[in-house]
């Protein structure tokens, strides 16, 4: 059933995906219309400025710096973290990118002791695209 998607999802965690949605607000607010995540992804290599316009006014992180969209767009885009998760980084607990996966609403912990049994593990910040 096709309800007005650009794309139809081809099910129902697709079409919750944090990039399925980024890339229907860009069409809807930003004016870029991209075909497919392809399109998507080879647009945010080449147009690093506009990426990343797009993406702080996509999060509401207007005024961040570009290393800290980069590291939410790796949380959020390429490694999926959502609100409801618990990631367990592995990875410096010192590392200040971890604002930005604190930033998606995940609870992050750093010590593996604390961390309920199926806690999503991380050791590195996740490169989008």
């Amino acid at each position: 059933m096709d309800i007005g998607r650009r794309w139809p999802a081809q099910d129902e965690a697709r079409a919750v995906d944090a990039e399925t949605v980024f890339a229907e607000w860009l069409a809807a607010c930003g004016g870029k219309h991209c075909a497919d995540t392809a399109e998507l992804r080879a647009w945010a290599r080449a147009e690093r400025p506009a990426f990343h316009a797009a993406f702080a006014g996509f999060t509401g992180q207007q005024g961040r710096d570009t290393r800290f969209l980069d590291a939410l767009a790796g949380f959020l885009l390429t490694a999926r973290l959502r609100p409801d998760d618990v990631l367990l980084w592995t990875g410096d607990p010192g590392h200040p990118a971890l604002a930005a996966a604190r930033a998606t609403g995940a609870d992050v912990l750093t010590d593996a002791a604390t961390a309920p049994q199926g806690a999503r593990r991380l050791e590195e910040i996740p490169q989008y695209p």
